[in-house]
């Protein structure tokens, strides 16, 4: 009798099928998550040919594309924004997040293939909202836009885009103010004039903001001099100050943009506002973690021992901090996960004592947020056991001046609730008749029955705020303290405990920065030390690495080959001067 061939040993082996290999009949079968599964495994695998196929019969690919833009594959995305579900993709998620994303892998080319990819899911678009056609003039040139917005039919006059942010193309064409050239000698002021672009604002009212900064406070003089230092090593960060811009820090294009108008706002100054950008930019080159006051070290060790236990180098970007939570009581083997949960403790309980201010200013227990361990706990409960929420709506009103009042559809459904409810709560008590007595306010006398978004806004600041900074007699400065703590609180909240999610960290850099705005602003000293635990903070983890940066510039100064060295040492740099004023 003969022997076959063993059917079992053909069996047993690893089976390695490609996509390709599997026939219509049976992918139309396969379930939804069975062909994402599929296709995400092909993108690891840089199976291209495979991933066209499978995508033939996949309904949606969003996952997919998620995996994609994740792993900045640019072929992938390509690939995939051929299917018709890819015009849905958050592609404003992706520019918000990609900065921090591409810091946990090595890779000097990221920032060309993200704008590669946003380039690609921006185009495939039929409709475009205001954030992303902002996004995309920060990527692209003025004639680039231009002839993007008119092969899309894109009508920039629409009501959608009237606060349309385009002042980056107002940089085109701009000298800086101050040519360091000039100078032999330049100070920390000049330096940063060096980089300091407007049309508006004059070198000498420009210095005059920065002096003033540069004398405010041993925080702001760190703030300015890390800037004054980084662009004398060759960081080509702009400065911008302009009417039409919006006031922020761009990590992405290493912008500071500061709108004029807070030049006219006698509480919340233009000096403020700058100050308040710097420290985002200070934070972020400082530590290289979006502006967080914490080492990103530490979570590439922390997501180097992710993949250490769970034995994967297909972890994830956003590291799962519950693992480096199960292993803190382990300090000798795991002591840096410690020193850094820690390090995150000590700070969180600081973050606190600006909050409990702001309680105690509106008759709030602090107390009772005691038993609350996280932010976004003990916040949500001031949130919803006071009117904090009014101070949101006053800055949203005020900051957008009197031609752009706050509307309805300006606010977060959440904050619309909050009003809903101060107004249940609180409208008798201010009025025993709202309804007739205000009616110059637009209060229908169905208000009290059937009230509307605008009328409801209307009553919260005609009627009843007024009646509150009266009562607890609030001067203008702890006003403007309240709304910048109510903006703060209402920023989406982030436990370092639990997963990382890279668009809610903004919260904790916000408060941060935020004492040294408020000084600018000229506070109540009660308001400034309820910010000590985050200054002492600042001294213990940053003021060294600042001193450091200077010593190091000192000493190449005082060495006889300061040219040479600065050459080898700033390769970015046209000329190495020494700054005079360290």
């Amino acid at each position: 009798m003969s022997k076959s061939k063993s059917i079992y040993k053909s069996a047993s082996k690893k089976i390695k099928v490609s996509l390709g290999d599997y026939p219509e009949s049976i992918l139309a079968n396969f379930t939804n998550k069975v062909k994402d599964d599929l296709a995400i495994d092909a993108i690891r695998q840089e199976d291209y040919q495979g991933l066209e196929h499978i995508l033939k019969y996949m309904e949606y690919c969003l996952n997919v594309l998620d995996e994609a833009v994740e792993r900045l594959n640019v072929k992938a995305v390509q690939i995939l924004s051929t299917h018709k579900s890819a015009s849905s993709y958050n592609i404003v998620h992706f520019m918000n997040d990609y900065f921090v994303n591409s810091k946990l892998i090595d890779d000097v080319n990221l920032p060309s293939k993200e704008v590669k990819i946003f380039k690609i899911l921006i185009d495939i678009k039929k409709y475009f909202s205001k954030i992303e056609l902002e996004m995309l003039a920060l990527v692209v040139s003025k004639t680039e836009f231009d002839k993007f917005c008119q092969d899309k039919k894109v009508n920039l006059t629409d009501p959608m885009y009237k606060d349309l942010d385009l002042s980056c193309y107002e940089l085109d064409g701009l000298e800086p103010l101050l040519d360091t050239y000039q100078v032999t000698q330049p100070s920390v002021v000049d330096v940063i004039l060096s980089r300091t672009y407007s049309s508006i604002i004059n070198q000498s009212e420009a210095r005059s903001s920065y002096e003033r900064l540069l004398n405010l406070d041993p925080i702001a003089r760190e703030m300015l001099t890390y800037l004054a230092l980084d662009i004398q090593q060759g960081d080509t960060v702009k400065i911008h100050f302009s009417p039409n811009a919006t006031s922020s820090y761009d990590n992405a294009n290493n912008r500071i943009s500061v709108e004029t108008c807070f030049f006219e706002d006698k509480v919340h100054t233009f000096n403020s506002v700058l100050i308040h950008e710097i420290g985002h930019y200070f934070y972020d080159h400082l530590f290289r973690f979006n502006a967080m006051p914490f080492k990103f070290e530490g979570v590439k060790d922390m997501k180097a021992l992710e993949e250490k236990l769970s034995g994967s180098k297909e972890a994830d970007k956003y590291f799962d901090f519950s693992i480096g939570v199960r292993f803190l009581f382990d300090k000798d083997l795991h002591k840096f996960v410690y020193d850094y949960f820690d390090k995150i403790k000590v700070y969180e309980n600081a973050a606190r004592k600006p909050v409990y201010k702001a309680a105690e200013l509106l008759e709030v227990n602090a107390t009772d947020m005691d038993k609350y361990e996280y932010t976004n706990e003990y916040t949500e409960y001031f949130k919803q056991n006071s009117i904090i929420d009014i101070f949101y709506l006053s800055a949203s009103n005020k900051y957008r001046n009197e031609v752009r009042s706050v509307s309805a559809k300006d606010l977060p459904g959440d904050i619309l609730k909050s009003l809903m409810d101060i107004y249940n709560t609180y409208h008798s008590e201010v009025s025993d008749d709202v309804c007739v007595e205000h009616s110059p306010f637009e209060l229908q006398q169905d208000i009290c029955t059937e009230i509307t978004p605008t009328s409801l806004i209307q009553w919260a600041l005609k009627i009843f705020l007024p009646e509150v900074m009266e009562e607890l007699q609030l001067t203008p400065t702890q006003v403007h303290f309240l709304e910048r703590i109510a903006d703060y609180i209402n920023r989406d909240t982030h436990e370092f405990s639990s997963e990382v999610e890279d668009d809610e960290v903004s919260k904790y850099a916000e408060l941060i920065v935020r004492y040294a705005e408020l000084k600018a602003v000229n506070v109540e000293e009660d308001i400034l030390d309820s910010f000590s635990g985050l200054v002492d903070f600042h001294h213990s983890q940053v003021s060294d690495l600042v001193e450091k940066k200077v010593a190091e510039h000192k000493e190449l100064c005082d060495s006889h080959a300061s040219q040479i060295n600065a050459t080898q040492l700033y390769p970015m740099c046209y000329k190495f001067v020494c700054i005079s004023d360290l």
